[in-house]
């Protein structure tokens, strides 16, 4: 049995059916590695105009079973010639004892890809390479060879070439951007990109930024799935309500898929028959304001049974859904729940949401203390006695709150929203009451995210004066400012402003100088410093005998070289504290 000849005539076969190919194979004397070429001709007049070429090399081989993954070797000299010499279609027909056709096989050894199969030889003889199966179809083998030609003629010149990697052209900053090309023939779906390529083998080319020249750069043996996301800007509703300003829409071969809010998704198929049937799935996740609008929105549409997308009503058999964890009762018992605990969080004056996405247990049973504690107003009983202020952290959320005692259990209070005495001791021993907040640093409110600017001066206006409350007030104005150079915030500049203007007010309680001096170094985050200012700075410096405050004056008046030096009578501990007040902010600015 002549294997050989059996498996060449089974090739010609095959392209001989296919309109603008033909096959020129040898029988008897071969090229070496090559059995000959397929001819790509512009019609079936096989003019030689335009006339484009694919090597091929045909292997014959008897089998009983064609094997579900085939493999075939392939010689590394063999190799080598097909990568300098444009590539080569590697076909294997298997033939059953009687010599008749099982099934061919094949495998696009291409320049770029044998360069990578030629990586890792090993330093064997032979390598065995992965083969898929042929077209039976005659526009999917036009299709083949037109794109193998195509990419061939891409990859010859860079066969014996150093190819930089996508990572190398990025790095250096040459890579402009990613190309690829594949010709489809299937004019069924010409606008349906993922049904072009599901199932393909394409290259990535790369552009640079020096050359218009494709440089092949990844070798991509079968697309899985390629989609193409769209972003719809209209409306969806439910019974006249809308939720949502847009929705997106994902195309696959065979369907759609509608993606609405973060927990709701539809698969649509049969749109080219005009016979629509759609199925969907929920899965609630996102954070607390996500999810209590899409809960929101999947009660309504579980109950009309439908929806409005771009003002068009869209009935869904909600009831024939094989997701069981789809059920009103639960999801509006979830809803519930969300809402309860935003309750809580708007009462603590929370404005970060909620990433429920990555609450753990704990964090569940934190939001049920918050919901008894601050929705429900329950004291809640404990074995051990809490702190008596502390940070109660769930999720991405940190909350300073106060713990206080009871007969009958432990009340949950904000620590911004409930009075407590605070009495400090001056160095005669002389008692002053204080606003609790005297406590806050910059890395205390960086961290606290239940954090009310608002009631902070108020409270330290309510105290007695004395030089103590005015002395902690400086402090707690400063450290705000020190928040604010991080983590700017117009609300908080203002509280800082009318911190500032309080203590400017009231002197015979602090150093008018020190208190001239913050509010100049706040109105310098703001704007330039205009000729008046910067004359009063002067005489405030003129007339300073604080090292500090001359310092400080010369950063507001940008004198640098003057700092330097002011800075070298102070001792190493003295230059550590002064570089650790906010006005130093200004100096490195």
């Amino acid at each position: 049995m002549d294997i050989e000849r059996l498996s060449t005539i089974a090739v010609e076969n095959r392209i001989s059916k296919v309109d603008r190919l033909k096959a020129y194979i040898n029988s008897g004397e071969k090229e070496p590695s090559f059995d000959g070429y397929i001819g790509i001709f512009n019609n079936n007049d096989f003019s030689k105009k335009n006339f484009k070429k694919v090597n091929v090399q045909i292997k014959g081989k008897r089998t009983t079973k064609v094997p579900s993954k085939p493999t075939y070797p392939v010689s590394l000299v063999d190799l080598e010639n097909y990568k300098n010499n444009d590539g080569v279609l590697f076909l294997v027909v298997y033939l059953d004892d009687e010599g008749d056709t099982l099934d061919i096989f094949y495998c696009s050894l291409l320049p770029y890809y044998i360069k990578q199969l030629l990586k890792n030889s090993d330093n064997k003889f032979t390598i065995s390479v992965s083969l898929k199966k042929f077209p039976c179809k005659n526009n999917e083998i036009l299709e083949l060879m037109l794109n193998f030609h195509r990419d061939s003629q891409r990859q010859t010149s860079f066969a014996n070439i150093e190819i930089p990697s996508i990572e190398e052209l990025t790095k250096s900053g040459r890579l402009d951007r990613l190309t690829f090309s594949y010709s489809s023939l299937d004019d069924k779906f010409d606008n349906s990109l993922p049904y072009a390529l599901e199932g393909k083998e394409v290259y990535l080319y790369a552009i640079t930024k020096d050359s218009e020249i494709p440089i092949p750069v990844q070798h991509i043996d079968t697309i899985d799935t390629i989609s193409s996301p769209e972003t719809i800007k209209e409306p969806v509703s439910v019974n006249g309500v809308q939720y949502y300003d847009s929705y997106s829409i994902i195309h696959f071969k065979d369907y759609l898929v509608v993606k609405i809010g973060n927990s709701f998704t539809m698969k649509v198929y049969g749109f080219s028959e005009k016979n629509i049937n759609i199925d969907f799935s929920i899965k609630v996740k996102g954070t607390l304001s996500t999810r209590i609008r899409d809960l929101e929105f999947l009660v309504e549409f579980i109950k009309a049974k439908g929806l409005e997308i771009s003002n068009t009503f869209m009935p869904v058999d909600v009831d024939k859904s094989d997701n069981n964890s789809i059920s009103l009762d639960n999801f509006e018992k979830q809803l519930d729940v969300y809402k309860k605990v935003k309750q809580a969080l708007d009462v603590l004056n929370v404005k970060k949401d909620l990433d429920y996405d990555n609450c753990t247990e704990e964090d569940f049973n934190r939001l049920d203390t918050l919901i008894e504690a601050f929705v429900e107003h329950k004291i809640r009983k404990v074995d051990v006695d809490p702190p008596t202020v502390a940070f109660y952290k769930i999720s991405n959320i940190s909350l300073l709150l106060f713990f206080i005692k009871h007969k009958d259990g432990i009340e949950i209070a904000d620590f911004f929203n409930h009075k407590a005495l605070v009495i400090v001791k001056d160095a005669n021993d002389n008692e002053y009451e204080v606003s609790q907040y005297y406590v806050l640093k910059k890395d205390t409110i960086l961290a606290c995210d239940n954090i009310n600017y608002s009631v902070i001066l108020p409270d330290f206006k309510s105290k007695e004066y004395s030089n103590a409350l005015f002395e902690e007030a400086n402090l707690i104005m400063l450290e705000m400012l020190k928040v604010y150079d991080e983590r700017p915030s117009e609300e908080l500049l203002l509280v800082i402003k009318s911190f500032s203007d309080w203590l400017q007010e009231n002197t015979e309680y602090s150093t008018l100088e020190i208190a001239r001096l913050n509010h100049f170094q706040i109105l310098a985050r703001e704007r330039m410093l205009n000729i008046s200012e910067k004359r009063e700075l002067i005489k405030i410096y003129d007339n300073a005998s604080n090292t500090s405050v001359k310092i400080g004056c010369s950063i507001l008046l940008e004198n640098k070289d003057e700092v330097t030096e002011l800075l070298q009578t102070l001792s190493d501990e003295e230059q550590n504290a002064f570089k650790s007040y906010p006005i130093w902010k200004l100096m490195k600015n």
